[in-house]
């Protein structure tokens, strides 16, 4: 992301005008990913983070739309930077800057941490359903993924990926509440209260789903399922195992669609091949 290309997003909006007109800007790049960039735009009268992306909206499946109406739900509960300006087509974003850390992986490595995201994660769940949010089925989700066109094959094979999907049975009766879908340490900041931020993968869903991506991301043993579990005031560990079944299955079509393998750590890497391939 360039100069020219923020300015180019500022001029859409009026803020955004004003900002340029006001004085000169500084912009630093913050984040480069697989499928967004980020930049903080600093000015008199603005502290912006700018996101682009879109580029593999399509074949990710993520919901622009979609992500723009949660997290505008978001930050009127408090859990979320505010929406300053979306132009979901082009994949833009331009949201309050948080002047908050990035939370430390130590959060969900410790039951005093995971406690306290349990029951932030709680009131988003409890929330009333905004409008305008996209209905997010996990396995629908991983059945897309399936059937689409990838970018990389990783390591684990398409059998086991579906034997893990069916873990979580149609029968069961699935929730409709405010999720996340995407909640791991680099998605939350926290400068003694959370901020959760990437509202990409939002939607109403399972909050199941939700709960065991944190357990999955972070490759949690039972006692830390427990803490996060207690905290949030519901479920068992075994009542999530076949939801965090689901979570492994969807990540890890998710990788082989981006062709991102590459970008989990060694550790997290064995780990997840581990628990699809158990």
């Amino acid at each position: 992301m360039n100069q020219a290309a923020i300015e180019q997003v500022l001029r859409q909006f009026p803020a955004g005008r004003q900002a340029l007109a006001a004085s000169p800007l500084e912009y630093h790049v913050v984040a480069a990913g697989a499928v967004n960039t980020i930049a903080r735009v600093i000015g008199t009268c603005c502290d912006w983070a700018v996101r682009l992306g879109g580029a593999e909206d399509a074949s990710l499946i993520v919901n622009r739309l979609g992500e723009q109406n949660a997290q505008m739900a978001a930050a009127r509960l408090g859990l979320a930077p505010g929406v300053m300006y979306a132009e979901p087509r082009a994949g833009v974003l331009v949201s309050e800057w948080i002047s908050a850390p990035m939370a430390s992986p130590s959060l969900f490595a410790s039951k005093a941490g995971l406690a306290r995201v349990g029951r932030t994660l709680r009131v988003l769940h409890d929330a009333p359903l905004p409008t305008g949010l996209r209905l997010v089925d996990a396995r629908a989700v991983g059945r897309a993924y399936l059937q689409g066109p990838r970018a990389g094959m990783g390591p684990v094979p398409r059998a086991a990926i579906e034997a893990a999907m069916g873990r979580v049975v149609a029968e069961i009766e699935c929730k409709s509440m405010f999720c996340h879908n995407d909640l791991h340490y680099r998605n939350v900041l926290d400068d003694g209260r959370l901020w959760f931020v990437d509202w990409e993968y939002a939607g109403c869903g399972d909050p199941r789903f939700d709960l065991a991506g944190i357990v999955a991301y972070h490759d949690l043993e039972t006692p830390l399922v427990e803490a996060l579990l207690a905290a949030y005031g519901e479920y068992s560990p075994a009542q999530l195992a076949p939801w965090v079944s689901l979570f492994d299955a969807v990540h890890a079509l998710w990788l082989d669609t981006a062709d991102a393998w590459g970008s989990l750590s060694p550790e997290r890497r064995s780990a997840l091949v581990t628990r699809l391939m158990g």
